[in-house]
Protein backbone atom coordinates (compact mmCIF):
# COMPACT_ATOMS: atom_id res chain seq x y z
CA UNK A 1 0.00 0.00 0.00
CA UNK A 2 2.71 2.20 -0.73
CA UNK A 3 1.72 5.95 -1.71
CA UNK A 4 3.83 7.29 -4.72
CA UNK A 5 3.20 10.15 -7.00
CA UNK A 6 3.01 8.74 -10.55
CA UNK A 7 6.40 11.72 -11.27
CA UNK A 8 8.52 9.96 -9.53
CA UNK A 9 10.54 7.61 -11.37
CA UNK A 10 10.69 3.85 -9.86
CA UNK A 11 13.31 1.06 -10.95
CA UNK A 12 11.94 -2.61 -9.87
CA UNK A 13 14.73 -5.14 -10.20
CA UNK A 14 14.13 -8.78 -9.73
CA UNK A 15 15.66 -12.57 -10.59
CA UNK A 16 13.48 -15.25 -11.39
CA UNK A 17 13.67 -18.72 -13.53
CA UNK A 18 12.74 -17.19 -17.41
CA UNK A 19 9.26 -18.43 -18.31
CA UNK A 20 8.11 -17.64 -21.82
CA UNK A 21 4.13 -17.41 -21.47
CA UNK A 22 4.31 -15.41 -17.84
CA UNK A 23 6.94 -13.08 -18.86
CA UNK A 24 5.10 -12.40 -22.10
CA UNK A 25 1.90 -11.87 -20.50
CA UNK A 26 3.74 -9.88 -17.70
CA UNK A 27 5.15 -7.70 -20.62
CA UNK A 28 1.44 -6.93 -22.17
CA UNK A 29 0.26 -5.96 -18.83
CA UNK A 30 2.90 -3.14 -17.74
CA UNK A 31 2.86 -1.94 -21.58
CA UNK A 32 -1.10 -0.67 -21.22
CA UNK A 33 0.29 0.84 -17.89
CA UNK A 34 2.03 4.26 -17.33
CA UNK A 35 5.57 2.28 -16.97
CA UNK A 36 8.22 2.82 -19.55
CA UNK A 37 8.12 -0.46 -21.39
CA UNK A 38 11.62 0.00 -22.26
CA UNK A 39 13.27 -0.67 -18.91
CA UNK A 40 12.45 -4.33 -19.42
CA UNK A 41 15.50 -4.62 -22.23
CA UNK A 42 17.69 -4.56 -19.52
CA UNK A 43 17.16 -7.58 -19.08
CA UNK A 44 19.55 -10.23 -19.65
CA UNK A 45 18.71 -13.56 -20.56
CA UNK A 46 21.06 -16.38 -21.01
CA UNK A 47 22.50 -18.18 -24.13
CA UNK A 48 19.90 -20.67 -23.54
CA UNK A 49 16.76 -18.34 -23.89
CA UNK A 50 18.05 -15.85 -26.34
CA UNK A 51 15.81 -16.48 -28.93
CA UNK A 52 12.77 -16.83 -27.00
CA UNK A 53 13.41 -13.03 -25.24
CA UNK A 54 14.16 -11.60 -28.58
CA UNK A 55 11.12 -13.33 -30.31
CA UNK A 56 9.04 -12.00 -27.05
CA UNK A 57 9.83 -8.35 -27.33
CA UNK A 58 9.23 -8.67 -31.18
CA UNK A 59 5.77 -9.85 -30.14
CA UNK A 60 4.89 -7.22 -27.84
CA UNK A 61 5.99 -4.45 -30.19
CA UNK A 62 4.14 -5.45 -32.77
CA UNK A 63 1.35 -6.07 -30.16
CA UNK A 64 1.80 -2.29 -29.92
CA UNK A 65 1.94 -1.76 -33.41
CA UNK A 66 5.65 -0.16 -32.88
CA UNK A 67 6.69 -1.76 -36.45
CA UNK A 68 10.23 -0.71 -36.31
CA UNK A 69 10.72 -2.03 -32.46
CA UNK A 70 9.56 -5.28 -34.09
CA UNK A 71 11.74 -5.51 -36.92
CA UNK A 72 14.64 -5.09 -34.68
CA UNK A 73 13.56 -7.69 -32.25
CA UNK A 74 12.28 -9.90 -35.05
CA UNK A 75 15.40 -9.86 -37.19
CA UNK A 76 17.46 -11.43 -34.16
CA UNK A 77 14.71 -14.03 -34.15
CA UNK A 78 15.78 -14.75 -37.79
CA UNK A 79 19.20 -15.06 -37.11
CA UNK A 80 19.67 -16.66 -34.21
CA UNK A 81 17.14 -19.72 -35.29
CA UNK A 82 18.98 -19.79 -38.64
CA UNK A 83 21.94 -20.10 -37.06
CA UNK A 84 20.81 -23.06 -34.53
CA UNK A 85 21.97 -26.65 -35.16
CA UNK A 86 20.38 -29.78 -34.12
CA UNK A 87 21.89 -30.91 -30.82
CA UNK A 88 19.31 -33.79 -30.14
CA UNK A 89 17.48 -31.78 -27.80
CA UNK A 90 13.96 -31.23 -28.17
CA UNK A 91 14.47 -27.68 -26.97
CA UNK A 92 16.73 -26.81 -30.32
CA UNK A 93 14.25 -28.95 -32.38
CA UNK A 94 11.59 -27.06 -30.80
CA UNK A 95 12.85 -23.57 -32.11
CA UNK A 96 13.81 -24.59 -35.47
CA UNK A 97 10.66 -26.31 -35.83
CA UNK A 98 9.64 -21.87 -35.84
CA UNK A 99 11.88 -21.16 -38.26
CA UNK A 100 8.52 -20.49 -40.70
CA UNK A 101 6.99 -18.48 -38.07
CA UNK A 102 9.83 -15.83 -37.80
CA UNK A 103 9.73 -15.21 -41.40
CA UNK A 104 6.18 -15.00 -41.37
CA UNK A 105 6.26 -12.91 -38.06
CA UNK A 106 9.19 -10.27 -40.00
CA UNK A 107 6.57 -10.07 -43.26
CA UNK A 108 3.87 -9.11 -41.00
CA UNK A 109 5.99 -6.33 -39.25
CA UNK A 110 7.51 -4.82 -42.68
CA UNK A 111 3.70 -4.96 -43.65
CA UNK A 112 3.36 -2.41 -41.03
CA UNK A 113 6.02 -0.56 -42.08
CA UNK A 114 4.91 -0.63 -46.16
CA UNK A 115 7.93 -2.54 -47.13
CA UNK A 116 5.80 -4.68 -49.33
CA UNK A 117 9.01 -6.30 -51.31
CA UNK A 118 10.70 -7.21 -48.34
CA UNK A 119 7.86 -8.12 -46.50
CA UNK A 120 7.13 -10.57 -49.81
CA UNK A 121 10.56 -12.20 -49.37
CA UNK A 122 10.40 -12.99 -46.15
CA UNK A 123 6.67 -14.75 -46.72
CA UNK A 124 9.14 -16.69 -49.89
CA UNK A 125 10.85 -18.02 -47.38
CA UNK A 126 8.69 -19.51 -44.99
CA UNK A 127 6.85 -21.27 -47.59
CA UNK A 128 9.76 -23.08 -48.98
CA UNK A 129 10.42 -23.98 -45.01
CA UNK A 130 6.74 -25.06 -45.03
CA UNK A 131 4.46 -25.01 -47.71
CA UNK A 132 1.38 -26.29 -46.17
CA UNK A 133 0.70 -23.56 -43.77
CA UNK A 134 -1.95 -21.10 -44.99
CA UNK A 135 -1.14 -18.21 -43.07
CA UNK A 136 1.74 -17.69 -44.89
CA UNK A 137 -0.25 -17.56 -48.46
CA UNK A 138 -2.95 -15.11 -46.87
CA UNK A 139 -0.27 -12.86 -45.60
CA UNK A 140 0.89 -13.02 -48.86
CA UNK A 141 -2.48 -11.99 -50.46
CA UNK A 142 -2.85 -8.94 -48.14
CA UNK A 143 0.29 -7.48 -49.28
CA UNK A 144 -0.93 -8.12 -52.93
CA UNK A 145 -4.49 -6.27 -51.94
CA UNK A 146 -2.14 -3.54 -50.61
CA UNK A 147 -0.19 -3.10 -53.92
CA UNK A 148 -3.82 -3.45 -55.66
CA UNK A 149 -2.04 -6.86 -57.50
CA UNK A 150 -4.82 -8.51 -57.63
CA UNK A 151 -3.95 -11.17 -60.75
CA UNK A 152 -1.32 -11.92 -58.40
CA UNK A 153 -3.79 -12.06 -55.40
CA UNK A 154 -5.87 -14.61 -57.42
CA UNK A 155 -3.01 -17.12 -58.16
CA UNK A 156 -1.96 -16.90 -54.05
CA UNK A 157 -5.71 -17.83 -53.29
CA UNK A 158 -5.95 -20.72 -55.67
CA UNK A 159 -2.80 -22.15 -53.95
CA UNK A 160 -4.11 -21.69 -50.74
CA UNK A 161 -7.81 -23.61 -51.95
CA UNK A 162 -5.08 -26.20 -53.52
CA UNK A 163 -4.27 -27.39 -49.90
CA UNK A 164 -7.72 -26.62 -48.25
CA UNK A 165 -10.73 -25.91 -50.82
CA UNK A 166 -13.31 -25.34 -47.76
CA UNK A 167 -11.32 -22.11 -46.85
CA UNK A 168 -13.72 -19.43 -46.40
CA UNK A 169 -11.02 -17.05 -46.28
CA UNK A 170 -9.20 -18.02 -49.45
CA UNK A 171 -12.22 -18.36 -51.03
CA UNK A 172 -13.33 -14.66 -50.19
CA UNK A 173 -10.22 -13.24 -50.75
CA UNK A 174 -10.28 -14.69 -54.31
CA UNK A 175 -14.14 -13.17 -54.41
CA UNK A 176 -12.66 -9.80 -53.62
CA UNK A 177 -9.86 -10.03 -56.13
CA UNK A 178 -12.43 -10.87 -58.92
CA UNK A 179 -14.80 -8.03 -58.08
CA UNK A 180 -11.51 -5.40 -57.71
CA UNK A 181 -11.02 -6.63 -61.30
CA UNK A 182 -14.43 -6.31 -62.29
CA UNK A 183 -15.45 -10.05 -63.55
CA UNK A 184 -18.25 -9.55 -61.39
CA UNK A 185 -20.01 -12.98 -62.66
CA UNK A 186 -17.27 -14.75 -61.44
CA UNK A 187 -16.89 -13.07 -57.89
CA UNK A 188 -20.67 -13.47 -57.41
CA UNK A 189 -19.91 -17.47 -58.36
CA UNK A 190 -17.56 -17.22 -56.03
CA UNK A 191 -18.79 -15.18 -52.95
CA UNK A 192 -22.27 -17.96 -53.56
CA UNK A 193 -19.52 -20.57 -52.80
CA UNK A 194 -18.57 -18.41 -49.63
CA UNK A 195 -21.99 -18.88 -48.70
CA UNK A 196 -22.15 -22.47 -48.95
CA UNK A 197 -19.21 -22.78 -46.51
CA UNK A 198 -20.61 -20.24 -43.90
CA UNK A 199 -23.69 -19.53 -44.12
CA UNK A 200 -24.49 -17.39 -41.21
CA UNK A 201 -21.59 -15.07 -42.53
CA UNK A 202 -23.44 -11.87 -42.81
CA UNK A 203 -20.30 -9.95 -45.09
CA UNK A 204 -20.88 -12.41 -47.90
CA UNK A 205 -24.35 -11.64 -48.03
CA UNK A 206 -23.44 -8.06 -48.72
CA UNK A 207 -20.92 -9.11 -50.97
CA UNK A 208 -23.15 -11.03 -53.06
CA UNK A 209 -25.31 -7.89 -53.12
CA UNK A 210 -22.96 -5.51 -54.06
CA UNK A 211 -22.16 -7.65 -57.08
CA UNK A 212 -25.70 -8.14 -58.07
CA UNK A 213 -25.79 -4.22 -57.83
CA UNK A 214 -23.23 -3.89 -60.10
CA UNK A 215 -24.97 -6.46 -62.59
CA UNK A 216 -28.39 -5.04 -62.31
CA UNK A 217 -30.37 -7.88 -60.90
CA UNK A 218 -32.76 -5.92 -58.57
CA UNK A 219 -34.94 -9.39 -58.07
CA UNK A 220 -32.12 -10.97 -56.87
CA UNK A 221 -31.02 -8.69 -54.14
CA UNK A 222 -34.83 -8.74 -53.35
CA UNK A 223 -34.55 -12.20 -52.99
CA UNK A 224 -31.43 -12.16 -50.85
CA UNK A 225 -32.99 -9.75 -48.78
CA UNK A 226 -36.25 -11.37 -47.74
CA UNK A 227 -34.06 -14.37 -47.19
CA UNK A 228 -31.94 -12.26 -44.58
CA UNK A 229 -35.39 -10.64 -43.02
CA UNK A 230 -37.10 -14.36 -42.90
CA UNK A 231 -34.01 -15.87 -41.05
CA UNK A 232 -33.85 -12.58 -38.39
CA UNK A 233 -30.85 -10.99 -39.53
CA UNK A 234 -30.75 -7.08 -38.72
CA UNK A 235 -27.85 -4.91 -40.02
CA UNK A 236 -28.11 -1.50 -41.06
CA UNK A 237 -26.30 -2.33 -44.57
CA UNK A 238 -29.32 -4.56 -44.88
CA UNK A 239 -31.76 -1.38 -44.55
CA UNK A 240 -29.01 0.49 -46.63
CA UNK A 241 -29.23 -1.70 -49.60
CA UNK A 242 -33.35 -1.61 -49.54
CA UNK A 243 -33.03 2.07 -50.02
CA UNK A 244 -30.36 2.18 -52.44
CA UNK A 245 -32.66 -0.61 -54.46
CA UNK A 246 -35.60 1.34 -53.76
CA UNK A 247 -33.50 4.75 -54.86
CA UNK A 248 -31.99 2.85 -58.08
CA UNK A 249 -35.33 1.12 -59.41
CA UNK A 250 -37.90 2.35 -57.08
CA UNK A 251 -39.66 4.74 -55.31
CA UNK A 252 -37.12 7.57 -54.41
CA UNK A 253 -38.99 9.27 -51.92
CA UNK A 254 -39.10 5.56 -49.96
CA UNK A 255 -35.50 5.74 -50.27
CA UNK A 256 -34.93 9.26 -49.17
CA UNK A 257 -37.10 7.89 -46.52
CA UNK A 258 -35.21 5.07 -45.25
CA UNK A 259 -31.73 6.84 -45.68
CA UNK A 260 -32.82 9.55 -42.95
CA UNK A 261 -34.20 6.88 -40.29
CA UNK A 262 -30.73 5.21 -41.49
CA UNK A 263 -29.20 9.04 -40.58
CA UNK A 264 -30.69 9.31 -37.42
CA UNK A 265 -29.57 5.88 -36.19
CA UNK A 266 -26.00 6.59 -36.75
CA UNK A 267 -26.47 9.64 -34.93
CA UNK A 268 -27.91 7.94 -32.20
CA UNK A 269 -24.80 5.38 -31.77
CA UNK A 270 -22.60 8.38 -32.40
CA UNK A 271 -24.34 10.18 -29.06
CA UNK A 272 -24.29 7.31 -27.39
CA UNK A 273 -20.45 6.93 -27.57
CA UNK A 274 -19.66 10.61 -26.77
CA UNK A 275 -21.60 10.16 -23.65
CA UNK A 276 -20.12 6.78 -22.36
Amino acid sequence: NLAISQDVQLCLVSQTTFNYNKFQELVEKISRTSYDINVLNTMKPTEETHIEHVHLFGCVYMYQDKYEEAVTYIKQWVEATEQLKDDGTEKTKKAMDRLSASYQCMAQALTGLKRYEEADAYLEKALATNHNIIDTYEDRVRIYFQQKRYDDAIQVCEQVLEIDQSSSLGNGMKAEALFELYYLEDSLEQWNRCIQLVPNNLHFYMKKIECLFMLGERDEILEVIQFLEENNAESERIDMWKAVVEGEWGDKEQALEDLSKLTKKFESYQNDGEKE
